[in-house]
């Protein structure tokens, strides 16, 4: 059974979080739009060995959105991760990231190397997502347009996004050629839509303008915990040649291509993504905080530099 609780953020916002399960400490990170609706099957696998942690992106699901919308990049989330960490009293955890999540965390764990005890980045990019969107740069293109749109006439954009997303129209395109559809059930994938449709299409968009330029694949060196990077090789969100960039640029780091995986390949394919890490676990990170916890170098640090304000 999850435990629920809200906390705050540094700025104030109300954040939406639960636990579920007992054992080394695992944080699940969602990508922009999503309400963990991607770990769905993966997390009630993981909660037989693990503590679970996830929450919702600040203007996501069951969080508010936050007074100043300047607050909605890369240093918030990041602060916010660092807030769930020591609501949970989490010294270390091994941090699991989804499409946009993956650059939350590879972020983190540059910034806060101590805190993090593994890496698992599922379907995602290490930076400007836009731009290689359907590798083929038309989002990255067409995306200011949109944005603009969106600033100009708010009223009329939540009208439409709220009609059209949870339509059967979206739904069984997304199906057909986002995802697996015969891999993927109804009741697992459908959600997706529906809490978008409840989004304020402001913050959406708002956060994907301050996070589509965010990239760390310069710094992707600096990655010092164990890594296993998780592509789809059907992905078009995020195509399989960014993960495999992403496994040589950080060093020592594995990777896991599911065949025929999508976008959703945690919801197609949970059982082999488990099995993976569970052997990933059991090698490299149960190891490093079993030494982490010996030494001492996991408990976190006392300072106050972690509540700094993003920048604006």
């Amino acid at each position: 059974m999850a435990r629920e609780r809200l906390i705050h953020g540094f700025d104030g916002t109300e954040l939406y979080t639960q636990s579920a399960g007992a054992g080394p400490p695992i944080v699940l990170a969602d990508g922009i739009g999503c309400d963990g609706f991607v770990w769905r099957v993966l997390e009630d696998i993981l909660v037989r060995k693990h503590q679970v942690v996830r929450w919702h992106h600040r203007g996501h699901g069951k969080s508010q959105v936050p007074e100043n919308r300047g607050n909605l990049g890369m240093d918030a989330l990041c602060l916010d991760l660092q807030a769930v960490l020591d609501a949970y009293d989490l010294d270390q955890a091994l941090l699991v990231g989804h499409s946009m999540g993956v650059q939350l965390i590879l972020e983190y764990a540059i910034r806060e190397p101590r805190r993090v005890s593994g890496l698992v980045p599922i379907c995602g990019s290490y930076g400007r997502m836009l731009d290689t969107f359907h590798d083929n740069g038309l989002a990255s293109a067409g995306f200011p347009q949109l944005y603009r749109l969106v600033a100009d006439y708010p009223d009329w954009a939540q009208w439409l996004w709220s009609r059209l997303l949870p339509t059967e129209a979206v739904y069984l395109y997304a199906v057909t050629t986002e995802v697996k559809g015969s891999l993927v059930r109804r009741q697992d994938f459908k959600p997706y839509f529906d809490h978008l449709a409840r989004m304020d299409v402001r913050v959406f968009f708002e956060m994907l303008e301050r996070v589509r330029h965010h990239t760390v694949e310069d710094r992707l060196q600096q990655v010092q915990a164990p890594t296993l990077v998780v592509a789809g090789d059907r992905d078009t969100f995020t195509p399989v040649w960014l993960s495999r960039r992403m496994q040589r640029l950080i060093p020592g780091a594995e990777l896991l291509v599911v065949p025929h995986g999508s976008h959703a390949a945690p919801l197609e394919m949970p059982e082999l993504i488990e099995l993976r890490l569970q052997r990933f676990l059991k090698e490299r990170v149960l190891p490093r905080q079993r030494a982490a916890t010996a030494t001492g170098r996991g408990r976190r640090p006392q300072s106050g530099r972690h509540r700094r304000a993003p920048k604006r």
